[in-house]
């Protein structure tokens, strides 16, 4: 084989894989922008408002072994209520939710029960004079 067919080879190799690649692109199909990108953007929009304002407040979670049970403790009385969700990545069906009362109370406590141990991810919407307030954590159970 000469050097002007394998050029011409070459070039011919090239275009079949262009045109592959915009085949394979054209059927995939996948979006780039949502449909709904305004309402995405919106409620992402309220999450980061949400978690804007959790600065004022600092509270130190902890866990008690002999009691399996989550502890919160804040300073002082903060929020009227307190929803918590606790997530186990590895298993969604493991996650569950407290909701506490912090208007008499400056510590709560979630029982885990027989939940896993590791690293579990905290969520915490807390209310207060009509505002939501976002916090977000992880804690390690030995």
């Amino acid at each position: 084989m000469n050097w002007g067919k394998g050029l011409i080879l070459a070039f011919v190799l090239f275009a079949c894989m262009i045109l592959y690649f915009l085949v394979r692109a054209i059927l995939h199909g996948r979006e780039q922008v949502p449909n709904k990108y305004y309402e995405k953007g919106n409620q992402y929009q309220k999450v980061i408002d949400a978690s804007s304002g959790t600065a004022v407040f600092a509270p130190s979670w902890s866990y008690s072994a002999a009691d399996k049970s989550f502890r919160l403790q804040f300073d002082s009385v903060w929020a009227d209520s307190v929803h918590v969700q606790f997530i186990w990545k590895p298993d969604m069906s493991l996650s569950f939710l407290g909701v506490a009362d912090t208007r008499a109370h400056t510590a709560v406590l979630f029982p885990k029960g027989n939940k896993p141990d590791g690293v579990w991810h905290i969520e915490m919407d807390l209310y207060h004079q009509g505002r939501r307030y976002l916090h977000r954590d992880k804690l390690f159970t030995p």
